[in-house]
C-alpha cells in the first residue's frame, strides 16, 4: 500500500497543526492571535488537499499508476546523477535498496510530497477548482523545490499518457 506513509504524513501534519493552534491561543492575542489563526486555517485547507489527494491515489487506478511511475522515474533520475548506487540493484526494472532506510535516495522531503499529494486532483480533472490557484514554493536555494516542480511534472506527463495513450502533447 502506498499511501500507508502518505496517511502517516497527514496524522503527524494534523498534529503539529493543532499543536501550533494550541500554541497560538494560549500565547498570542490580538492581531498576532488572528494572524496565527489566519494561517492555521491555511494549513488545514492544506491537509484536506492533501487527505484528498491520498483518497485519490487510492481509488482512481490511473492516477495511482502515474504517482508510481512519478516516484521510479525521480529514483531513476537521482541514481542516473551521481548518487552513490553500490547499495542497489536494478532488475527487471524493480529498484531495491540493500540497506535499510539508511540511504535519503529515493525519498521525499515531507512539503515535497505535501506539494504533489494537494496538487494531484488538479492534474486529474481540468475544471477542479484548485486549478484556479497557484501553490508556490518559496524559500532560498537548495532546499529541494525543484525536485517537488520535477516530480509533479512526471505525474503529470503520466498521467495523460494514461489517460490517452495517443496523446503525442507537451505537458
Amino acid at each position: 500500500d502506498i499511501t500507508s506513509n502518505l496517511i502517516q504524513l497527514n496524522a503527524e501534519y494534523e498534529n503539529w497543526i493543532n499543536e501550533q493552534e494550541g500554541i497560538a491561543k494560549r500565547e498570542m492575542t490580538g492581531e498576532f492571535l488572528t494572524t496565527a489563526i489566519r494561517h492555521i486555517s491555511s494549513c488545514r485547507a492544506c491537509l484536506k488537499r492533501m487527505k484528498e489527494g491520498v483518497d485519490l491515489l487510492k481509488s482512481n487506478s490511473k492516477v495511482n499508476r502515474a504517482f508510481r511511475l512519478m516516484n521510479k522515474a525521480m529514483l531513476l533520475q537521482q541514481l542516473h546523477y551521481g548518487i552513490d548506487t553500490r547499495n542497489w540493484i536494478v532488475e527487471k526494472g524493480i529498484i531495491t535498496s540493500l540497506e535499510n532506510g539508511s540511504l535519503r535516495v529515493g525519498s521525499w522531503r515531507p512539503f515535497q510530497i505535501a506539494f504533489i499529494l494537494i496538487n494531484l486532483h488538479s492534474m486529474l480533472d481540468e475544471k477542479h477548482p484548485d486549478r484556479k490557484m497557484v501553490d508556490l514554493i518559496w524559500f532560498p536555494t537548495g532546499g529541494g523545490k525543484t525536485e517537488a516542480y520535477l516530480g509533479l511534472s512526471a505525474f503529470t506527463i503520466f498521467l495523460r499518457k494514461i489517460k490517452d495513450k495517443t496523446d503525442s502533447g507537451t505537458s
